[in-house]
């Protein structure tokens, strides 16, 4: 049985100080299905003067460290890959590989009677959300172990408590995850 304190989304550790965002810069080869993305910093929100080395970056779109898509890729979740990146700008110099994490898994989990939310030409404004736990114990747990919020932003992705066991095992660096009941 389903309940909220199964799920989690990500985010960077409190301890960071100076949370940077990452902008994609270009796609290779240029069309839907890149191998390739360039990222750099985006330069709008603070960026560290050196950079650090952490397990995760966020942008539009979560982007995992080699040895977190390692883990994930273990576990052979469905609707899910990884795409390299490349450091372009003045960021190049960033040691480690990075990926972007590709979730096609979309499933609409949001519960509308308990949750508060506006609702605006296919865009909503989620304020408390509540999870839809008859609705995800009608699928399968393998078919919902990593998926993205349909409702939600882009970088909305929720992991399944056994997902965020496996990654917090590899003691990563800069990330933490934050239970769905707690996420407002």
């Amino acid at each position: 049985m389903v309940n909220n304190s199964d799920y989690f989304t990500i985010e960077y550790k409190d301890d960071i100080i100076i949370k940077p965002y990452v902008q994609i810069k270009g796609y290779k080869p240029h069309g839907l299905d890149p191998t390739l993305i360039e990222i750099d910093f985006d330069e709008s929100y603070p960026v560290p003067n050196k950079p650090f080395r952490t397990d995760f970056l966020k942008g539009a779109g979560y982007y995992f460290s080699e040895k977190i898509a390692d883990v994930i890729k273990e576990l052979n979740i469905q609707e899910i890959r990884f795409i390299k990146t490349e450091w372009v700008g003045k960021q190049n110099s960033i040691e480690g590989k990075y990926f972007y994490f590709d979730v096609s898994n979309k499933i609409a989990a949001m519960d509308k009677n308990k949750s508060i939310y506006e609702y605006s030409t296919g865009l909503y404004l989620i304020y408390k959300f509540v999870m839809d736990i008859k609705k995800l114990n009608e699928i399968a747990l393998e078919k919902r172990l990593v998926f993205r919020l349909r409702e939600s932003k882009a970088t909305k992705i929720m992991f399944h408590k056994s997902v965020v066991e496996k990654i917090m095992s590899a003691n990563p660096v800069g990330l933490q995850f934050v239970s769905v009941e707690d996420d407002k």
